[in-house]
């Protein structure tokens, strides 16, 4: 990978090196022998590092002769400013949850890797060689959480030694990580297969269990007896601070909280008259919240087993797929598959989520759907699950922007993992990102896809959660709301099933402000569209109106309607 000489080019060659496993992620495999270097000085060194490439920025934005060019100089500026306002928070020092950390990112790493020569795995066993060292600078990041009284809340960090455990037993042969050196191609010589072989068994053995059971035995006997009391992150020193720059990060907003929160207030009132329509629909006799209960409680509308969830999923995506050119003018090449959610994992997880393809073809994108509990879970919320991951949600949306070529490398790639150095992180601009997903459930709509008031009412529910959100994130981190007070309202105002509000919730608490950006980005989304249509009258085409959306990469909300409102005066 050469640089092309340019800021964008010299940013993400930076991004790369400083990131590996992130380059892994993305299919660019020229840094597959090392990891992330999480120690203290590594954050001290990137944050020098970016203040100088911000001051070369500084210096060569007003050179620019291109509206293109130089709307990619206000984006790095802006992504790179957000990162430094970020870090002086220390969201570093949180490097591991239910929802990420090494018990989740490194199995999914080494799988992602390459191995079709000696080389390829010998990259494998230098980052088994690694780990302990990754697992070490975990521990002092905990340790100096701990210290600063800058810990995390027990809801975030309580079922990972389990999933710390489950992940490290039992023989290392019948290992995720193992996987690899079980079919290791014929064209490598039996004898290197069998070195191998050895080398990964011991390194397993010896290297990477053993770092994880320290970890589990660290977060048991230290870390956890010194979580903070509340979960809110509002009660840490600075906290009230640091959750508005995570609503700042997250929503690419000057919103406050209580502005965030009346939001979805207001859009939980608004859901519910819908809501009462489908029930009357059905001529249910009863009150709102008896529909809930009948609607959570009745087995017709829960799934038999995991062969059912998926089965579910693919007759949707079946019917999807011919019903996009209707909406999308271009559909990206890129694939994806649907698969369980790792098992050592589910039971933290939210019902479905997706992960981006690789950009060198070898890796499709995957839609996970969650079989944790599988008979509480709701066959209603299989459709607009599917269309908010999959297509025309967040893998047509992430395989469009990796194919737009003409982009820079930091427009097209989003770094989707280490949430929790947010806001101290490069952009993920979520409101965007997730945005579209919430965006892609209304689509759901006009493609006719709810097909009956149930699946409609499901949709429904999905919309509420999004609302509730709003609500619940700004209640937990600014409000004093507790755990119990938000699995309870969410409970109400929703169908889900209570595994799922647990999950939910917990995440919440997890990653802050993170779940408000849904719910903002699709309002910012509908009123952009209810503008353009105004503007343009019998001209506008919703496929070119999605086209604009898609064709920019992940932008900032301020951004985006920058670029609709050139594409209605046809600038």
């Amino acid at each position: 990978m050469e640089s092309k000489g340019t800021i964008f080019d010299t940013f993400w060659m930076w991004r790369l090196k400083e990131s590996p496993e992130f380059a892994t992620a993305i299919g660019i495999h020229d840094f597959d022998d090392q990891l992330d270097d999480l120690s203290i000085e590594a954050f001290k060194r990137r944050e020098k590092a970016a203040e100088g490439m911000l001051r070369t920025l500084k210096d060569t934005q007003n050179t620019s002769d291109t509206e293109s060019l130089t709307l990619n100089h206000k984006l790095l500026e802006m992504e790179i400013s957000q990162y430094l306002r970020g870090l002086k928070f220390k969201s570093f020092l949180f490097p591991v949850c239910q929802l990420e950390g090494p018990q989740l990112d490194f199995p999914r790493l080494i799988s992602w890797m390459k191995t079709g020569t000696v080389s390829d795995y010998e990259k494998i066993l230098l980052r088994f060689d690694r780990f302990p060292t990754q697992i070490a600078q975990i521990i002092a990041l905990l340790k100096q959480g701990i210290q600063e009284s800058y810990a995390m809340a027990k809801e975030s960090i309580a079922n990972v030694p389990d999933q710390l455990d489950l992940i490290s037993k039992g023989p290392v042969t019948e290992s995720k990580f193992y996987k690899s050196f079980l079919n290791i191609p014929t064209s490598i010589c039996e004898a290197d297969r069998s070195s191998l072989t050895e080398k990964a068994s011991c390194l397993l053995e010896m290297k990477v269990f053993p770092a994880y059971r320290q970890l589990a035995e660290f977060l048991r006997t230290t870390y956890i007896p010194n979580v903070r009391a509340s979960p809110g992150i509002s009660s840490l020193e600075n906290g009230t601070e640091y959750y508005q720059e995570c609503i700042r990060f997250h929503t690419s907003t000057n919103m406050t909280p209580n502005e965030v929160h009346n939001i979805g207030k207001a859009e939980v009132e608004r859901i519910e008259l819908k809501m009462k329509e489908v029930m009357q629909k059905v001529e249910f006799k009863g009150t709102l919240s008896a529909f809930k209960d009948f609607v959570k409680s009745d087995p017709k509308f829960h799934y038999k087993d995991e062969e059912d969830v998926f089965s579910s999923y693919k007759t949707i995506a079946s019917k999807v797929k011919p019903l996009l050119p209707q909406v999308i003018k271009t559909i990206p090449s890129l694939q994806y598959t649907i698969e369980p959610v790792p098992k050592e994992i589910a039971k933290g997880f939210p019902g479905a989520y997706y992960l981006n393809p690789s950009i060198d073809g070898t890796r499709p994108g995957t839609f996970y759907g969650n079989t944790y509990m599988v008979e509480e879970r709701s066959t209603i919320e299989c459709v607009s699950l599917f269309l908010h991951e999959a297509e025309p949600g967040h893998h047509l949306q992430c395989s469009f922007a990796m194919e737009q070529k003409d982009l820079p490398n930091f427009r097209r790639f989003i770094e989707d993992r280490v949430y929790y150095q947010s806001p101290g992180r490069f952009a993920l601009n979520t409101s965007y990102l997730e945005g579209w997903g919430l965006y892609c459930e209304y689509l759901g709509e006009e493609l006719g896809l709810y097909q009956n008031p149930f699946d409609y009412f499901g949709r429904l529910s999905h919309e509420m959660l999004r609302a509730c959100r709003l609500v619940i994130d700004t209640g937990i981190h600014v409000f004093g709301w507790s755990r119990e007070e938000s699995i309870r309202y969410m409970s109400e105002k929703t169908a889900m099933a209570k595994t799922d509000v647990v999950a939910e919730v917990d995440r919440y608490i997890s990653m802050p402000g993170q779940a408000c950006a849904y719910k903002i980005g699709e309002l910012k989304l509908k009123e952009m569209r209810q503008k353009a249509c105004s503007m343009l009258g019998e001209k506008f085409d919703v496929r070119e109106f999605h086209e604009v959306i898609l064709s920019l990469g992940t932008v900032p909300l301020e951004i985006l309607e920058e670029e609709v409102m050139k594409f209605t005066k046809g600038t």
